[in-house]
């Protein structure tokens, strides 16, 4: 377990051996980033535009490398309907749109290098409880059998989850609304069985910490709300240094929302809790009131594919 431990603490934190070294290799990435800037925008266009087109409310919406968008529905409990969907390409006027699951798929996830689908569902009308199965994707509608994370973890009901190109797993472990245990922990899963269940941030008598995402070396955006005080809702940001996880700092500039996700390496989705929106905003944004971290985010990039 002590191995395992390590093995996952230092995927989550090695440091990138690709810097800005150079100050043409500056211009060059902020170049990059200005096209990245403008693909964004050209989905989140999209987005909303199939939202509002097809009268979609979204509960998670997750992007892929190569353009594709998995969107898991809100559950209508008047005709008891709920679907998983797979959209080739927002950009277009007509995209092609494939059913990936009815049963009640209320949260979707593509890894951030795209390899793995992560979803929840719930079988036989829920006595079986909610599930969390992870497939191999490598293009549309082509998938490998799946795996069920949450009898691997053995642990409560999977929320609000991802994955990094490590293959290291964050989700929202629930266990029960009296339980010490519910919280964000990490795994590995990029091979089967998933291995370890590390705590990260355990919920406390004032505070629930869910919906993590990797957006560091060694930094995590997330989603909190507080138990008796809605003041405390709002998207945090938590940093890795000196062996532990330090206190998370609420982001003033952000909206209270959940489920994140990369649209690319430049931009981050998430739904707004209050409007339900699907809101965009610039990595730059979020570390703005964070200026160390903002400094070595440009040291040292962090590439969802490499």
């Amino acid at each position: 377990m002590r191995m395992m431990l390590n093995f996952i603490l230092s995927c989550l934190f090695v440091l990138s051996l690709q810097g800005y070294a150079q100050e043409s290799t500056m211009v060059n990435n902020e170049d990059f980033e200005k096209q990245l800037d403008t693909l964004g925008e050209s989905i989140e266009n999209g987005v909303n535009q199939f939202l509002y087109k097809n009268g979609i409310i979204p509960t998670t919406i997750s992007y892929h490398p190569n353009g594709e968008v998995l969107i898991s529905t809100q559950y209508f409990k008047e005709n008891k309907s709920q679907y998983m969907i797979l959209v080739d390409d927002v950009t277009k006027d007509e995209p092609k749109v494939d059913t990936l699951s009815t049963l009640r798929p209320n949260r979707s996830k593509f890894s951030d290098d795209g390899s793995f689908i992560i979803y929840n569902e719930i079988e036989d009308k829920g006595k079986k409880g909610q599930q969390t199965y992870l497939r191999k994707y490598s293009s549309l509608g082509q998938m490998d059998q799946k795996r069920n994370l949450k009898q691997e973890l053995n642990l409560g009901s999977l929320y609000y989850f991802s994955m990094d190109k490590d293959g290291i797993f964050y989700y929202y472990a629930f266990f029960g609304s009296s339980s010490d245990k519910n919280g964000i922990y990490a795994s590995l899963c990029s091979s089967e069985p998933c291995t370890g269940a590390i705590p990260i941030y355990l919920d406390t008598e004032e505070l629930i910490y869910f919906s993590p995402l990797r957006i560091g070396r060694n930094m995590l955006l997330m989603a909190v709300q507080g138990k008796n005080d809605p003041r405390l809702n709002g998207i945090y940001f938590a940093r890795y240094r000196n062996g532990r996880w330090r206190l998370p700092l609420k982001v003033p500039s952000l909206r209270y929302g959940y489920s994140f996700d990369f649209v690319n390496n430049n931009i981050i989705s998430y739904k707004e809790a209050v409007t339900g929106n699907v809101i965009f905003v610039r990595l730059d944004e979020i570390l703005k009131a964070f200026p160390e971290d903002a400094a070595e985010r440009i040291r040292n990039p962090l590439n969802l594919n490499q």
